[in-house]
């Protein structure tokens, strides 16, 4: 009988540890499911067109034509040889500014599969910049001030245009086409007296500045490429190649560095989808109301390194300066016409309407949103107002055809 105690007690002691052993187990496995969810844990992303409609592939293949003769544009060329290739061309412009002209749901690109891809449309657009603004100059040194304001707005529609396809070089374009007819338009709210003319632009160039796409749509289309690239074992490798994750460089600590990955995931991937939504909702606003944006070092590491809204925010602000120092030449063109202002427009930057001076000359606030009343000083507005000219050190950036 004595024997008894101690073959009970042997086996509460198997029992004991096959009970641990079981718990152990199953505890792995929790551990382990539950790195798998995180490690599958999806980003939620809005959805974006995945193919070109029949305009958008026209478009594409008329910018291309364009790209494919960018050096001959950009070179050194005598006035008869950039003649003809601007009558070479001019067929192909005239085809793209009648496709940038059509409802938004007509040209619609396909979104980029995954972040930071080439823009399609660089090189062409870089050639249309150059063949735009070389055909201006020489309209206005004939002194056919309506030739060169129909040549300005042509390019800037289609500069909008472009935009829709949501690749950030591609957004930019409408700000550095306007900055490109900057310098013309200044001179011909000065020089061009012709009242077709500035009743044209009148008319035109608030269209323009008005009807950009969404920079919304933009954001949700990176958005869904970034949620694509996080899908992709290959992307992500990149990324912890590229970047050190949690304090550790590639090739060191490779199991630490995938056990904290793979706890870390779905936090660092929501953290991503609330900043997408946060760029997003406030990306159409007047971008004083939501102001630039800065990098938060205190943001879960794939925000820090991912994070859209520094460089999204600082988009918006060159493209509403752009559509403002629009506005502003339209209203000067249309008081100089002699028609009066009935309904003064919004200033994109501050969602307010926009000012006049004492002599009559309309401005912004500018970037600063303080009220330097129509005192301008730099180039982008930084500092002191804007108007219809830009400035350099405080005084008018000269530019004659």
């Amino acid at each position: 009988m004595e024997h008894q105690p101690r073959a009970t007690a042997k086996l509460s002691a198997r029992r004991v540890a096959i009970g641990v052993l079981v718990g152990t187990v199953l505890v792995a496995l929790a551990v382990v499911a539950f790195a798998r969810v995180n490690l599958t844990y999806s980003m939620a992303a809005p959805e974006v067109p995945n193919e070109d409609s029949p305009e958008a592939s026209e478009f594409l293949n008329l910018v291309g034509r364009l790209g494919n003769r960018r050096t001959e544009f950009a070179a050194q060329i005598d006035d008869e040889r950039w003649s003809a290739l601007a009558s070479d061309l001019r067929p192909v412009v005239a085809d793209l500014d009648a496709l940038a002209s059509l409802p938004e749901g007509r040209l619609r690109f396909a979104a980029q599969r995954y972040p930071n891809e080439p823009s399609r449309m660089k090189d062409g657009m870089s050639a249309l910049r150059n063949l735009a603004t070389g055909g201006v100059r020489r309209a206005l040194r004939e002194g056919d001030c309506l030739q060169a304001a129909h040549v300005i707005v042509q390019a800037l529609r289609i500069a909008s245009a472009v935009g829709g396809t949501g690749n950030r070089d591609d957004v930019l374009e409408f700000a550095v086409f306007s900055q490109a007819f900057s310098g013309p338009l200044a001179w011909m709210v000065d020089h061009c007296d012709h009242d077709a003319t500035r009743r044209f632009l009148a008319e035109a160039l608030p269209s323009i500045a008005q009807g950009l796409p969404p920079l919304s749509d933009a954001v949700r289309r990176e958005w869904a490429a970034v949620a694509r690239a996080l899908d992709d074992p290959r992307w992500i490798d990149k990324l912890r190649d590229d970047y050190d994750f949690f304090g550790m460089r590639p090739g060191h600590g490779e199991l630490k560095h995938w056990t904290v990955w793979a706890f870390e995931r779905r936090k660092q991937v929501r953290a991503l989808e609330d900043r997408y939504e946060e760029i997003a909702a406030g990306a159409d606003r007047p971008y004083l109301e939501v102001g630039p944006a800065i990098h938060d070092h205190e943001a879960p590491v794939l925000v820090a390194r991912l994070d859209p809204g520094p460089e999204w925010r600082e988009h918006a602000g060159r493209r509403a300066r752009a559509a403002t120092r629009l506005l502003l030449v339209a209203l000067e063109m249309q008081t100089r016409a002699g028609v009066p202002v009935e309904e003064i427009p919004l200033d994109p930057l501050t969602g307010k309407p926009l000012l006049r001076r004492d002599d009559g000359v309309w401005y912004s606030l500018g970037v600063n949103g303080a009220d330097d009343g129509g005192k301008t000083t730099d180039l982008y507005g930084e500092e002191g107002d804007l108007i219809y000219r830009d400035y350099r050190n405080g005084k008018p950036a000269p530019w004659t055809p």
